[in-house]
């Protein structure tokens, strides 16, 4: 495996790491299993990135025992609002997932 760096975005008890680098969506499965709660992820993404990295996320998610769900936005900003996101939101709480 080939290192990647690691970014702490400091937000007090909020705070989080961004991994950065080759492969670490490979990795991804691995690098958020020993995070999650449950092994429950959302996936929202645009349809361009879904051609290109959706299929690589979610068989590192799946192989780490990750669940997924996903909901792919059409492309662009306008997409960026909460009418776009209200509907995976709803879904979201109604499955008891939370941030």
């Amino acid at each position: 495996m080939k290192p990647h760096d690691t970014v702490r975005v400091e937000l007090g008890p909020r705070a989080y790491d961004i991994h950065i680098g080759d492969g670490v969506l490979a990795r991804s499965g691995a690098l958020m299993a020993p995070l999650l709660q449950r092994r429950q992820a959302f996936v929202v993404t645009d349809e361009t990135v879904a051609e290109l990295h959706l299929e690589g996320l979610l068989r590192s998610l799946s192989d780490a025992g990750i669940d997924t769900d996903t909901v792919i936005l059409p492309p662009g900003e306008q997409t960026k609002d909460f009418a776009h996101l209200e509907k995976p939101g709803e879904d979201l709480l109604g499955r008891g997932l939370g941030r």
